[in-house]
């Protein structure tokens, strides 16, 4: 068994052809997991068995045919999905659920995995003001436009109030990650802003918090 202080992560990949498994066990190995494709489901206790004999903070990444952690790349080409994956398995998890922060445009899509979807289309839209248009919210100018407001303020309040109310009851019932999604029409602007800015307040509570923006860099 791992003593405390020890970190044991095994992260199965599964997939059929051409959804972008290699994509995702090169992300792994990135963020130092020790990969292996193709292992027999039979083998997988011995391996795990294994790695409790290894050295600490021990990483895993099976590429086996089974069904965990779901994770939808039929609108993500292979810089987002890597960066989806390397978000979500980049660090072990501490005892609080693993939480992600996802920005994303309505226009592409509800991102699949997200278990809490909020939509921030009632603020006023940058692409509407011609020298912020080009810019995305990552910018200093466009998240001013988005954050400098009443509104703003109080949704961001309402927000973190309600995820302080759920995450704990979320890890309660034993869930290990959360992915929090915010959209607006392109994923550019508002959303990326609001992500980040949700991010930032919530990162006390859950210090490896992170943040994905899948649709930044779609027209």
């Amino acid at each position: 068994m791992s003593t405390p202080g020890e970190r044991r992560r095994i992260v199965v990949v599964t997939g059929m052809s051409g959804s972008g498994k290699s994509t995702a066990v090169r992300a792994l190995e990135d963020a130092g997991y020790f990969c292996i494709d193709n292992l027999p489901v039979m083998l997988v206790p011995q391996l795990t068995g294994l790695a409790e004999l290894a050295t600490r903070d021990t990483r895993l990444a099976l590429v086996i045919d089974a069904r965990d952690e779901v994770i939808d790349t039929s609108g993500l080409n292979v810089h987002a999905l890597k960066a989806l994956v390397t978000n979500r398995f980049g660090e072990a998890p501490s005892q609080a659920p693993s939480l992600t922060v996802v920005s994303f445009g309505y226009r592409y899509g509800v991102p699949p995995q997200a278990d809490l979807v909020f939509d921030v289309r009632f603020l006023p839209n940058p692409y509407f003001v011609p020298e912020l248009k080009p810019l995305t919210g990552e910018d200093p100018q466009v998240a001013r436009y988005v954050l400098d407001r009443p509104e703003t303020e109080e949704f961001l309040g309402k927000l973190v109030d309600l995820a302080r109310f759920l995450f704990p009851r979320y890890q309660r019932e034993g869930k290990a990650y959360l992915t929090v999604a915010l959209g607006c029409t392109g994923g550019k602007h508002r959303s990326v802003a609001m992500a980040a800015a949700f991010a930032d307040r919530i990162r006390p509570e859950h210090p490896a918090s992170r943040v994905f923006h899948r649709d930044i860099e779609k027209e």
